[in-house]
């Protein structure tokens, strides 16, 4: 079957053999590119203030299972983000203790539902 008129799949697979070794040479540029801009990115950035939210990030999403624990979680986060101006970093402690009040609503309010 033709990709389009006048063009046919073994012309295709022609072209794709002529150009590889080109990628084969070009491709290593770009992945050194690659990683010295993301390294470069690390170290203008800071490691820790890239790697410390997505490890976190990366541990708890797992957990999120249900609808009391995303409840929890988005309530949590919106309040983290929300409350990021707070002096001593209390929107992190508003934010769970909002967490926690929201699971434990949503809980018993499934709980309820459950009856």
């Amino acid at each position: 079957m033709p990709l389009r008129p006048g063009f046919s799949r073994p012309e295709f697979q022609a072209g794709l053999r002529a150009s590889l070794p080109l990628l084969v040479a070009v491709g290593p540029f770009g992945l050194i590119t690659g990683v010295a801009m993301a390294m470069s990115i690390l170290v203008y950035a800071g490691a820790s203030m890239l790697a410390a939210p997505l490890a976190f990030i990366a541990m708890t999403v797992p957990f999120l299972r249900g609808r009391p624990m995303l409840a929890a979680g988005l309530s949590a986060g919106a309040t983290a983000v929300l409350a990021n101006g707070l002096p001593l970093k209390l929107g992190l402690a508003l934010a769970a203790a909002v967490g926690i009040c929201f699971g434990l609503l949503f809980e018993r309010l499934s709980k309820v539902e459950a009856r």
